[in-house]
């Protein structure tokens, strides 16, 4: 199930409901990083990098000419960092607890897409 490393064909490393380091014992059982291998995980990963790389830019490149750019400088750095807060707690929440992924992505707080507007004329069968 999870991604094995081998060396001279013997397991060294394997990671799936936690890490088993030499094929006996495993560590962090409690952990699951399968999540990472999802393609929600991989979103969350790359929100968190583009929100990093946003942050970086903004404190190292726009704190100067801060009071030039006025609100929109702080409206962004705001949004930034809100939006990297939010995804590394749900990142870590949902590495700790599998059955939380579920539960959040169900509630209203992360968003699904909307369904495409149909006029009364149209059927289900022509939507399919």
């Amino acid at each position: 199930m999870g991604t094995r490393i081998t060396l001279g064909g013997h397991p060294v490393l394997s990671i799936g409901n936690g890490v088993n380091c030499c094929g006996v014992c495993q560590l962090c059982t409690c952990l699951n990083l399968a999540f990472f291998k999802t393609t929600a995980g991989k979103l969350k990963l790359a929100e968190i990098i583009l929100a990093l790389v946003c942050q970086s830019l903004l404190l190292h490149f726009g704190s100067p000419y801060a009071p030039t750019l006025g609100m929109s400088y702080e409206s962004f750095l705001t949004a930034v960092t809100s939006s990297l807060t939010t995804t590394t707690l749900l990142t870590v929440t949902y590495v700790l607890s599998r059955s939380s992924y579920g539960l959040i992505r169900s509630s209203i707080f992360v968003s699904t897409p909307l369904k495409q507007h149909t006029s009364p004329s149209q059927t289900t069968d022509e939507l399919n």
